[in-house]
């Protein structure tokens, strides 16, 4: 299973490639999985153990998210 999170504009999605590899979280952008839907049309993949330690980085650097995905 896989981890996604869907955004509304492609900054936050990029911004969250970003937070991901400075804090060695492996995953990548994805175009968003047809099952999702969000404004951008694009998703941030990573292992579902990484789920926790994402979010936090993302409300610690005021990123928002659409959805957490678990697919």
């Amino acid at each position: 299973m896989h981890l996604y999170i869907s955004f509304h504009t492609s900054a936050e999605a990029m911004a969250t490639e970003k937070v991901a590899k400075l804090n060695n979280i492996k995953g990548k952008l994805v175009p968003l999985p047809r099952r999702i839907s969000a404004s951008c049309g694009m998703a941030y993949e990573t292992d579902i153990a990484s789920k926790t330690l994402i979010k936090n980085l993302l409300e610690a650097n005021d990123i928002e998210w659409d959805e957490f995905i678990e697919i």
